[in-house]
């Protein structure tokens, strides 16, 4: 392998290595009621009912923001992609200069 493509392999694979090892996602903080013994009065098994309401959409809210979340990260990594293709495309004039595969005229 000639020094010139270990360097451009290590400019390729560096940042992928440095952005797999980003912060992981966000765990829930949401925290899941205990239920009391069925032979409790009702106002205790209504308590429960509330929290259980309570921790359902804690849950919710929590999934629905990291679907936002996602949602965000694969827009930015779509135009991220799409800025890459057009400055290819504009400053290095592909496919004429460099076409694909390699060797084609």
């Amino acid at each position: 392998m000639s020094r010139w493509t270990r360097i451009c392999l290590l400019v390729v694979l560096l940042p992928a290595a440095a952005a797999s090892t980003g912060t992981p996602p966000a765990a829930h903080d949401c925290h899941a009621p205990g239920r009391p013994a069925d032979d409790q009065e009702d106002r205790r098994w209504q308590a429960f009912l509330q929290d259980v309401d309570s921790y359902r959409a804690c849950i919710s809210d929590f999934a629905a923001e990291s679907e936002r979340a996602a949602v965000a990260h694969r827009e930015a990594a779509r135009k991220a992609v799409a800025d890459w293709n057009d400055f290819v495309r504009r400053e290095l004039n592909a496919p004429a200069d460099f076409p694909w595969p390699p060797g084609q005229e």
